[in-house]
């Protein structure tokens, strides 16, 4: 390590962003990874705030995953005790406990824009995007068992016509 470089404990750095959105301040983060690409890139910041009491469809929250690690993800369903989050470039859902949750997202600074994360209107447009993608995966999965399906029944019709011939 030289002079230059610092290590900070993730975990201190997470108490202190609790320690003030819980005290009412927001924080800035920079935008890392792609699991929520192309709306939050490596170009934008990220406005952190006191989550609300009230978890809905479609918001976007910093949480802590049961390895101990942190994300950045939108909600996909909310139950009674727990949020299923889905990043918005990714097909896999993660059940989360509410009390995991460290803030909400309320604003995407991008370089050319800033996108009020609570806006109805952002919240929908992206949780409608999000069902979709789900429901057209599913959609494919399905296909692709009923031509599987499919193929395997006229086999065996195909090998019962070979045998009558014979």
């Amino acid at each position: 390590m030289t002079e230059k470089e610092i290590v900070i404990d993730m975990r201190k750095l997470i108490d202190d962003i609790k320690e003030k959105v819980n005290n009412g301040q927001s924080v800035i983060i920079k935008g890392q990874g792609t699991s929520m690409f192309p709306f939050i890139t490596s170009d934008d910041t990220l406005t952190l705030d006191k989550p609300p009491c009230k978890i809905k469809t479609g918001e976007i929250y910093l949480y802590m995953r049961f390895d101990g690690s942190y994300a950045i993800h939108r909600v996909y369903n909310v139950k009674k005790d727990f949020v299923l989050m889905l990043g918005d470039a990714q097909l896999f859902i993660e059940k989360v406990n509410k009390d995991r949750i460290v803030a909400v997202v309320s604003a995407v600074n991008k370089p050319y824009e800033r996108i009020d994360c609570n806006s109805f209107w952002v919240r929908h447009k992206h949780t409608l995007c999000m069902k979709a993608k789900i429901y057209k995966s599913k959609c494919k999965a399905t296909v692709k068992k009923l031509y599987f399906e499919v193929r395997a029944a006229l086999g065996k019709i195909k090998q019962m016509i070979t045998k009558k011939d014979k």
